[in-house]
């Protein structure tokens, strides 16, 4: 997710200067320093002397080398501090995130069709243990059919139970994906490195340990932002497959 967009959607939420009070808190400012710099962000007119200030802070921490943002650029810290200090609605609204796995679908199954692929909503199979969503297109030059599996997850024990998954949906699929919001990778790298920083990295290492790729979804835009290729499968039955295929009535 661009940083850009993160600091405007910041800026909509009305918590930058809450952000801002909370980064220059950790500065460790001696208390009339402190609060001469909560009243100059509270006078400051415009946006662009805000978003200044929100960068000075930023520099001020990284020029600090505090442990917790050793190794850590500006941008990354106004973005971890944002991520720590906003609250539940409006870091959903910042970080492209939802509450609800369903309602990824819609975005995921649109996002399929623009690839051509026929698609399934699958997420009520739960007998057969059924992905999210299935779809299907034919190879190319009409040869053979390649199928994908799509799960949706919002959750960071949501998403390690879907990498458990992914060798069952790998049986009948030729593709394997996970379908995840800006937020699920920031909250994976807090998890995992104590950083958002370091979320992309973990998200990518944690899906190619299992084969998988992604969608990653923006569901304040409503929009896939970004893919991340699966390898193809290696445990594929195609007799599974074609199965699959006629339950959904797939020719």
């Amino acid at each position: 997710m661009e940083f850009d967009e993160i600091v405007n959607r910041l800026f909509r939420s009305g918590w930058d200067q809450e952000v801002h009070k909370a980064m220059i808190t950790q500065t460790q400012l001696k208390a009339f320093e402190l609060k001469a710099q909560i009243k100059e962000y509270e006078r400051a007119r415009n946006r662009e002397e805000k978003a200044h200030m929100l960068r000075t802070a930023s520099e001020e921490l990284e020029s600090r080398h505090f442990p917790k943002y050793e190794k850590h650029y500006w941008h990354e810290i106004l973005a971890q501090n944002i991520h720590r200090i906003l609250n539940q609605k409006w870091r959903n609204y910042v970080f492209g995130h939802v509450d609800r796995e369903a309602e990824l679908y819609a975005v995921a199954r649109a996002g399929l069709g623009r690839e051509d692929y026929k698609v399934y909503p699958t997420f009520n199979r739960m007998r057969e243990k059924w992905p999210d969503l299935y779809a299907a297109k034919r190879g190319r030059f009409g040869h053979g059919v390649n199928t994908v599996s799509v799960d949706a997850k919002v959750s960071y024990n949501e998403f390690k139970r879907y990498l458990e998954q992914c060798t069952g949906f790998a049986r009948y699929s030729n593709k394997v994906f996970v379908a995840a919001t800006p937020r699920l990778i920031a909250d994976i790298g807090m998890r995992r490195a104590e950083s958002i920083a370091h979320g992309e990295k973990q998200f990518r290492q944690m899906l190619e340990d299992v084969g998988s790729g992604a969608y990653v979804v923006d569901m304040t835009i409503q929009g896939i932002i970004a893919k991340i290729d699966a390898a193809d499968s290696e445990d594929l039955d195609k007799q599974e497959q074609d199965q699959r295929l006629r339950i959904l009535g797939y020719d």
